[in-house]
């Protein structure tokens, strides 16, 4: 799907772009968890995109887990996991007994915690995603009426009329989501006109891409 691995944004590299001042500590540890490669922003929100190129977890190593664990409440975890020698397919594998009586992590809400960072792992190196935060007004990051998101959303992708089907191009204008795939279809998400009701649904739309987005900056597989 993508030519070449593309390095992932640590905190400290997301904090130095312009974009990211206006993010709370706590968006800015989710998105570290995402594995973000792509970053690019409208007037009103950013869009966030992780790749798939990124091994799974079950191949990560001890040093690996450290590095994209040391955030958030995972900061208790890094001495277990390095002086066990805990690797990405030890954790892939994680049940209960193992959170508990390995990493030591016994309240019920550290758990749900956990494991739903775990899951977060897992899904960001498989496929491409995609996340947005900041103003929704037109429902641009596919959630309806909510005029500003605080959090990393994940935004669904259409459905594909052929499953060899992927993005190509992302554009993210001020009222709207516009992807082209590799087929050459495009799909909208939001209005590009404001007057218009919100619409969280994709749509495929006829669009130019040499033209109609001659000055919008694209992000691009």
């Amino acid at each position: 799907m993508l030519s070449e691995e593309k390095a992932i944004y640590t905190i400290d590299e997301i904090k130095q772009k312009d974009i990211a001042p206006m993010y709370e500590p706590e968006v800015l540890k989710e998105l570290s968890l995402l594995n973000i490669t792509d970053m690019l922003c409208s007037p009103l929100y950013t869009i966030f995109v992780s790749c798939k190129d990124i091994p799974e977890l079950k191949f990560w190593s001890t040093e690996n887990l450290i590095e994209k664990l040391a955030v958030g409440m995972f900061d208790k975890l890094v001495n277990i996991i390095k002086y066990s020698k805990i690797t990405g397919d030890d954790i892939d594998k994680a049940d209960d007994a193992y959170i508990t009586n390995t990493l030591g992590v016994t309240l019920p809400n550290e758990k749900t915690k956990l494991f739903a960072n775990i899951e977060k792992l897992k899904e960001s190196t498989k496929v491409i995603n995609i996340y947005g935060v900041g103003n929704n007004t037109h429902g641009q990051l596919g959630t309806k009426n909510i005029s500003n998101i605080g959090f990393a959303n994940k935004i669904n992708q259409p459905e594909y009329e052929n499953e060899n089907e992927y993005i190509d191009l992302i554009y993210p204008g001020t009222s709207c989501l516009i992807i082209v795939t590799n087929l050459r279809n495009t799909y909208m998400l939001g209005n590009i006109n404001k007057s218009d009701n919100k619409a969280p649904e994709w749509k495929k739309i006829q669009f130019n891409v040499n033209s109609d987005c001659s000055e919008i900056p694209a992000i691009i597989f």
